[in-house]
């Protein structure tokens, strides 16, 4: 058990935005959300915490509430090759 004090400083909660109709943050909301919507990501394959990025794309993925925009692509590997490289990966 420790004999020093300890001076724990009060917590503080950021400001709470008000997100009105027309406001200032609400704007900046719905630009920052239009502009990912529009974005197209590649998702790349991880093994281990390796990040390998390969030419074989498998299906798009899409967007939960509208199915046929496709919001980006995910990187495929054969299980063989995946295995393969983890072995190395942990050789490391």
């Amino acid at each position: 058990m420790s004999n020093a004090i300890f001076r724990v400083p009060n917590p503080t909660n950021e400001q709470v935005k008000p997100y009105l109709p027309g406001s200032d943050e609400s704007k900046s909301l719905i630009l920052t959300y239009r502009r990912m919507y529009a974005k197209q990501v590649d998702i790349p394959l991880y093994i281990g915490n390796k990040e390998i990025r390969t030419n074989a794309q498998g299906t798009g993925t899409h967007s939960q509430r509208n199915f046929t925009k496709e919001s980006g692509t995910i990187r495929m590997i054969d299980s063989k090759k995946a295995v393969g490289l983890h072995c190395i990966f942990q050789s490391l």
